[in-house]
């Protein structure tokens, strides 16, 4: 037997996670501010713009950021002595 169809249900899958949070908007929102302050600044901020949120949450959330990758590296050097000063 075929699933229902339910109106507004592509709508409802790209703002909603299963047992998540934050709506992924959101999430993308406090991410970009977890990035950019981190900790207690990114906290105060996202409070300010109406997001409720916990500093370690937004810390949660720059760890999971995935790296941008490197690419090749082509020079790699040390700097000893006065070449530091």
């Amino acid at each position: 037997m075929p699933e229902p169809i339910v109106p507004g249900g592509d709508v409802r899958q790209a703002l909603t996670s299963a047992y998540a949070r934050y709506t992924p908007p959101v999430r993308e929102q406090l991410t970009s501010i977890a990035l950019a302050l981190a900790g207690r600044a990114g906290a105060r901020l996202a409070e300010v713009l109406g997001l409720h949120v916990a500093k370690d949450t937004l810390l949660r959330l720059v760890r999971a950021a995935p790296e941008e990758p490197v690419g090749q590296i082509r020079v790699l050097g040390v700097l000893r002595g006065a070449a530091l000063a």
